[in-house]
């Protein structure tokens, strides 16, 4: 597997404080939405900062696009865009201006500030001021600001923070969009776990300055416990009664019967024995383990 992003034993510690990093070895695959989990201060931003080189390096590697970073910082760096905490914006301008800026420093063509506005939504706004523009429309924004000179890497740092409902929404189609048409890779740091899981396609959870997991987003589902098995019959006290004489580990729960940790082999056995027994099986579901309770097992552990 092409790594775009790697940290080999990446740690920093500030003055008088406990290790913020501790031996992060942080792989970001060529082409994947990876999301970045953990709770406030876990270290998320201190390892975006430096993989920047926003933050003096202490100990460890960083490699981007197969480079050493402190041998090729400039080269490196053209090739990456990047949002680490509120957007720098000039309230004054228009989005068309704020783009300008940046133009003259990038040496885009003019027609790439077209395209980067019509792609994040923003191409008929006008002379409307930054400054008016809705927290939504100026991440947006912020996001169009990192796409201009068409960078192979996108790094944001809690991009969704104070948007309503429906801008978190537009955000993550957004960066969907940019995975899928710009064939772009995208390191995004979180803490809102359900829009990760229905972003990511790799995962890395951080606590305490340690990383505790990383691997694709269907990889760390698995390695879960199995989801809760919910069990409804004509007959639950009959089939509470079979299954555990059979050393089923079974309740009654709810009108139905609840198992943890089964199989999908043991499940399709353990209906056989139900209408085997004369039992009438109206269902059997497989409660959802998602993300938030999956993270939650991780750092509790």
């Amino acid at each position: 597997m092409s790594f775009c992003l790697e940290t080999t034993q990446l740690t920093y510690r500030f003055t008088g404080q406990e290790t913020a990093l501790d031996n992060i070895h942080l792989q970001v695959p060529q082409g994947s939405i990876y999301g970045f989990l953990g709770p406030n201060g876990a270290g998320k931003t201190t390892t975006l900062k430096l993989v920047l080189g926003l933050l003096k390096k202490q100990q460890g590697h960083i490699t981007i696009f197969g480079k050493p970073f402190e041998q090729h910082r400039v080269a490196v760096l053209r090739q990456v865009g990047a949002l680490i905490e509120s957007p720098s914006l000039y309230s004054q301008l228009s989005a068309v201006e704020n783009l300008q800026v940046l133009q003259t420093i990038y040496r885009c063509p003019s027609q790439r500030i077209h395209e980067v506005l019509q792609l994040v939504g923003l191409a008929n706004t006008g002379h409307k001021k930054a400054g008016q523009f809705s927290l939504g429309m100026k991440q947006r924004l912020a996001i169009a600001m990192t796409l201009l000179h068409r960078p192979a890497l996108l790094i944001l740092d809690e991009p969704t923070n104070g948007l309503d409902p429906n801008g978190i929404i537009e955000m993550r189609e957004l960066l969907k969009t940019i995975s899928r048409e710009q064939g772009i890779t995208i390191l995004i740091s979180s803490h809102l776990l359900p829009e990760i899981e229905k972003l990511a396609t790799h995962i890395g959870i951080i606590h305490k300055g340690k990383l505790l997991f990383q691997d694709t987003l269907e990889t760390l589902m698995r390695s879960t416990q199995q989801a809760p098995v919910l069990i409804s019959t004509n007959n639950n006290t009959q089939s509470l009664q079979l299954l555990q004489a059979q050393g089923v580990h079974v309740a009654a729960a709810n009108g139905h019967l609840l198992m943890q940790g089964v199989t999908k082999e043991k499940i399709a056995l353990i209906n056989r024995q139900l209408v085997l027994a004369g039992i009438d099986v109206y269902g059997i579901h497989a409660q959802h383990h998602d993300l938030e309770a999956t993270f939650m097992d991780l750092i509790n552990h």
